[in-house]
């Protein structure tokens, strides 16, 4: 009997254990103490600890230049989407030069392994310049040979503006508008003013339409 009572009493502690109860000999109830963590079939139970999102560095730098944009009066950056630093636009109003009271909106596009690598730049708007091509490509150093990692943002913005302001008709985008540029500057600004009003450029035999009416 002594032996039958001891076998019942293992069964007994062995379903305690398989519902996470446990009493031990001395009378002490472990309740919860091994249930916790076994499960059903007595196996440990995996934990898994949730993990934190990675913050990419391209939007660490980002956060950093965001908060010290500064095109004054002449620029404006907007966010379409406030979750995506990397998509911007600049609308840029030059207060002096050829296109003086015109507004441009160029998107800035920012690459993964920035700042490593310089942003993108795209003119929305048709414009005729030396170093922006009729579909909206842009052409200054800074986005290209010239580019280095300690350059932001507001490097790219300023550099644009410096472009509206003035133009390089020696390292053209736009061929036909540099060699205009060069060689009768006064012609030149007779046709960036007809371009701004919507107007028809004619220049070496070529003839130019589609430009938006900015002023």
């Amino acid at each position: 009997m002594i032996g039958l009572k001891k076998k019942s009493k293992a069964k007994k502690n062995a379903a305690l254990q398989s519902s996470g109860e446990v009493k031990s000999d001395d009378g002490d109830n472990s309740s919860g103490k091994i249930g916790n963590l076994l499960d059903n079939t007595g196996s440990r139970k995996k934990t898994t600890k949730k993990k934190s999102k990675r913050v990419p560095a391209v939007v660490l730098r980002l956060q950093k230049d965001v908060q010290e944009l500064d095109g004054g009066e002449v620029a404006k950056v907007t966010f379409p989407d406030t979750q995506n630093l990397k998509i911007m636009n600049c609308s840029i109003t030059p207060d002096n030069g050829f296109w003086e009271g015109a507004t441009y909106n160029f998107t800035i596009d920012v690459p993964d392994d920035y700042p490593h690598k310089a942003p993108t730049c795209t003119l929305k708007e048709k414009i005729y310049h030396p170093n922006i091509d009729l579909e909206g490509k842009v052409c200054i150093n800074i986005l290209r040979a010239d580019w280095k990692p300690v350059l932001d943002i507001n490097a790219v913005i300023y550099g644009l503006i410096f472009l509206l302001n003035t133009p390089n008709g020696n390292d053209p985008l736009n061929k036909e508008a540099a060699r205009h540029f060069r060689e009768n500057p006064t012609s030149f600004k007779e046709a960036v003013r007809t371009s701004l009003r919507g107007g028809t450029v004619r220049f070496g035999g070529k003839t130019i339409s589609g430009f938006p009416r900015l002023v």
